[in-house]
């Protein structure tokens, strides 16, 4: 299964320039909007929404990143939304653009979030703080060990 890093960026144009500098290339861009859920035990439970398909994503906190419990194609994200929520309660929904760039298995995910800020996740089966640090040569990372949905508002 896939484990992802967070790291919040300040300068997108200067990522994506590093990116494509270690050989990264880019994907695509989709516009998403995600639901999240009052999961249990420290679980984050979501519902992704977008061009490309609907999604359900279960991640479980591991070693200051997340891991991917479940990441699947969804047919109907109305009647599931209905279902987690009588379950769980929903807890948030944000909107972001996602701008996805691949080298080798590892995928580098830039989120644009709707009032909370810009991000780049690191996706992949072998996934490392060093990753960010020595792949990708960012001093003093700001990691993000929570949920987008708990992260302050910025306007």
């Amino acid at each position: 299964m896939s484990r992802e890093i967070k790291i919040r960026i300040h300068d997108q144009t200067a990522m994506e320039a590093r990116l494509k500098s270690i050989g990264a290339r880019f994907d695509r861009e989709v516009r998403v909007k995600d639901t999240y859920f009052r999961a249990p035990h420290g679980e984050v439970v979501k519902i992704s929404e977008t061009s490309e398909g609907d999604f359900l994503v279960r991640l479980k906190p591991s070693s200051g990143g997340f891991d991917y419990t479940e990441n699947r194609k969804i047919d109907d994200a109305f009647d599931l939304r209905r279902q987690l929520s009588a379950m769980y309660g929903i807890k948030s929904v944000l909107e972001k653009r996602r701008r996805l760039y691949k080298l080798k298995e590892t995928v580098f995910d830039i989120n644009i979030i709707d009032g909370v800020g810009t991000f780049l996740v690191v996706i992949g089966p072998k996934v490392s703080n060093s990753t960010i640090t020595k792949e990708l040569g960012v001093k003093n990372p700001e990691y993000i060990t929570v949920p987008f949905d708990e992260l302050p508002r910025t306007a």
